[in-house]
């Protein structure tokens, strides 16, 4: 009886002093961020806003990533004149400025998602006055038509996931430097120093740096 005991002490403790099989670590999958989906990304096609102010609209953009941080942008963008726009809403002014813009520029990425864009622009600004020369329809208007050469400079962040794409330039500066002569399709009967004074202030308007904010804007990128 005794040395049955002993023997299965004996057991026990080489059972229990024998070594357990190595633990295998679980290991997680990296958490991939913006930075990381750039790297097989070649091309990008986004729409959204044109932007909040100066101009609401539509824009259509077309990327091209030369390496994953730096892009390549053709931007083409068409609204009205945020402004024009509110006085339009909240006051019945007749007034509406019309903008249509092409960009050519790059996109530089720091870091994960932020970035800073800079492009050139040919733009093209439409006055259509109605209320201040006496006609009450949008019949037989003056309107005012005058390019513009200039570049511009934003801040933003877009975020990148394997095929979709979403970011915003929250802040950024248009700044025109070159001008066509200005453009005045008037209709008859309209008092022509009436519509110099329209023409020079529309003038005015073209010539001004005009702050960016909130371009929004989502798409594909492959």
């Amino acid at each position: 009886m005794r040395y049955s005991c002993l023997l299965v002490f004996m057991l026990s403790f080489e059972a229990f002093a024998a070594p357990h099989p190595a633990e295998v670590p679980v290991v997680n999958p990296p958490i991939l961020r913006s930075v990381d989906y750039r790297q097989d990304a070649r091309f990008q096609v986004t729409a959204g806003l044109g932007s909040l102010i100066p101009y609401l609209g539509f824009s259509l953009n077309l990327g091209y990533f030369q390496e994953p941080d730096r892009l390549y942008t053709l931007s083409y963008t068409t609204g009205v004149d945020m402004k024009d726009f509110l006085l339009n809403l909240f006051l019945g002014h007749d007034d509406e400025v019309h903008a249509r813009l092409l960009t050519a520029g790059f996109k530089q990425f720091f870091a994960n998602s932020f970035y800073a864009e800079g492009s050139g622009f040919m733009r093209r600004l439409t006055q259509v006055a109605t209320n201040e020369l006496s006609y009450s329809s949008r019949e037989g208007v003056a309107d005012f038509t005058m390019d513009s050469l200039g570049v511009t400079l934003a801040f933003g962040n877009q975020w990148q996931w394997p095929t979709f794409t979403i970011g915003c330039d929250w802040v950024g500066m248009m700044v025109p430097l070159v001008h066509g002569s200005l453009r005045a399709d008037e209709a008859p009967g309209v008092d022509p120093q009436l519509v110099a004074e329209e023409g020079d202030d529309f003038k005015t308007l073209v010539k001004e740096s005009r702050l960016t904010l909130l371009r929004f804007y989502l798409g594909y990128t492959f």
